[in-house]
Parts: C-alpha cells; structure tokens; sequence
C-alpha cells in the first residue's frame, strides 16, 4: 500500500476541510509529476453521486485556499472529479469502504504475480478475504501491488429492476 508524506496529508487535510463545507467526501488525493508541473488530483464521493457542480464547486474553493497556502516552488494545476464506479484501493479505508463489491486485486505469489476476481468480504488489519468463484481466498495486505473496485453492470441492472 501507498505511504503518505507530510506534505500529502497537508493538502488531504485542507481538501478535507473544504470538502466538508460542500457535503462531499475526499475519496484521495494524489500529487504527479507532469513535465508541465505538479497535478494535484482530487477524487469525491458522496452517497448519492458526486455531481459536475460538486466537482466545480469543490475544486474553486480549494484552488483559492491552495493559492493562499502556495505549497510548491514549482507551477502546480489541480483536478477534481468524481471516484468513478471503478476504484484504486490504495488504503486500507478504501478497503473498508468497498466490502460487498466486486474487486480486481493483482498480487505476489511465490515470486510471481497473479490476480483474484471476486467480492471484497472482509478487512483485517493484516489482510483482505476475498470470495471468488472457487472459493475464499485471504490475501495479506504487503503481498496486493494494485486493486480496484470493478463495476459489474449485470448486478446494478437486477438491483435496478426491484426499485421502484
């Protein structure tokens, strides 16, 4: 899993703070390294859907607190959208937040990579239990390189059709 700088947790706090104030939730935060500069990419969540005002919204507030704050020498943009129905699981809170969904998780065994498809059941401190078509399958949080939520759309049309 990804370690956070100082200054990363800085600039999640402050996207927090102003997340707050629209009634919106700080999915991550992630600073890369472009050759035009740093990007500073912001993703949203909210129960009912992060909408384009939410993100618009969002990003003049935190663009003019980010302007007062100046946190890098170097020219810097920022960039704010929605999570999407398919998520990187970066940090164990992404964990948590996705059980009960369908995930990818790409992993080390015995020196190799290999990947899992199935749902996300539990969340352990030390490691994740997946439920996949053979069975359960319990991976440690030091051996996942990447995972992602996976959006199945057969599942969100049958939950669809009972709602009314």
């Amino acid at each position: 899993m990804t370690k956070k700088s100082e200054r990363h947790d800085e600039l999640e706090t402050l996207a927090q703070e102003v997340c707050a104030r629209h009634s919106v939730g700080v999915y991550d935060l992630d600073v890369k390294e472009t050759q035009k500069g740093r990007v500073v990419v912001l993703y949203l969540v909210k129960a009912d859907g992060v909408t384009l005002d939410d993100c618009r919204t969002v990003s003049r507030d935190l663009g003019a607190q980010l302007d007062i704050l100046d946190p890098f020498v170097d020219p810097w943009f920022l960039e704010v959208s929605s999570a999407g129905l398919e998520r990187k699981l970066r940090y164990k809170k992404h964990y948590t937040s996705a059980i009960g969904e369908n995930v990818k998780i790409t992993y080390s065994s015995e020196g190799k990579n290999a990947s899992l498809k199935g749902e996300l059941a539990e969340v352990h401190p030390e490691y994740v239990l997946l439920r996949t078509a053979r069975g359960a399958a319990r991976i440690a949080f030091s051996d996942i390189k990447k995972a992602r939520t996976i959006f199945d759309i057969k599942a969100s049309g049958e939950s669809r059709k009972g709602e009314g």
